[in-house]
């Protein structure tokens, strides 16, 4: 590889100096920080599994839950970071785009539902998960103990229990509005796991066959929350 490959593009605009990188240098850094993506998403998707089965196994504490929140919201500081070098390389950077966009694929839904579960009151509708993060400087987004606060799951060894938001998600065809009112009924995953199915057939909107599909995705809830136990 040449050198002149590296060369960087000094731009002025009135008083304003720009640098502007070369395209090999700019597909390094994307590539760099594309594997670092990849990184922070097995770290993501390892932390929601630890918090599924402690949910199981009844033994979450904040420190679980503010795992997963935080490595969220460096997935988003991370893909944002990207998207400068993306946009400047155009056409050259297609497959890294793909790439990027489906390492961040349900990581912001999963958060949400995470911080709805765990906050002591219903966030209102409408509101982010990330909003309560926005005072937060860069380092302090590294830092569980500065996210954890700005949550307020503090705590971090104080254990609590999920409402059960993102569990109903993973039920299939299972309206929002259906969701809400199971989760009204019940209000938490403890009592819901335990629902039987009349139970959950007597609340509006659920109806005999929904309630059989519902109890037979929390068993194997359970039954995946179990085998991890054994594997870890």
């Amino acid at each position: 590889m040449s050198e002149e490959t590296h060369l960087v593009a000094v731009v002025f605009s009135g008083n304003a100096r720009f640098m502007l990188q070369s395209a090999t240098s700019l597909l390094d850094e994307a590539n760099q920080r594309l594997q670092s993506l990849e990184r922070l998403r097995r770290q993501f998707d390892e932390a929601v599994a630890r918090l599924e089965r402690y949910e199981v196994d009844g033994v979450v504490s904040y420190r679980e839950v503010v795992s997963v929140v935080q490595r969220a919201a460096v997935i988003r500081l991370l893909a944002m970071d990207l998207e400068p070098i993306t946009a400047e390389l155009g056409d050259q950077a297609s497959v890294i785009s793909l790439q990027a966009s489906d390492l961040v694929e349900g990581v912001d839904e999963v958060a949400e539902l995470v911080n709805f579960d765990y906050q002591k009151r219903k966030p209102r509708p409408g509101s982010s998960v990330y909003t309560r993060l926005d005072d937060l400087d860069r380092d302090e987004l590294f830092d569980a103990a500065a996210v954890g606060s700005a949550l307020g799951f503090v705590p971090a060894d104080l254990h609590v229990g999920p409402r059960g938001a993102r569990m109903l998600a993973g039920v299939p065809r299972l309206p929002e509005p259906v969701a809400e009112a199971i989760l009204r009924k019940f209000g938490s995953y403890a009592r819901l796991r335990s629902a039987s199915v009349s139970q959950l057939d007597s609340v509006e909107g659920v109806g005999p066959t929904r309630a059989q599909t519902i109890r037979a995705y929390l068993d194997r809830l359970d039954e995946v929350g179990l085998l991890g136990d054994t594997v870890s």
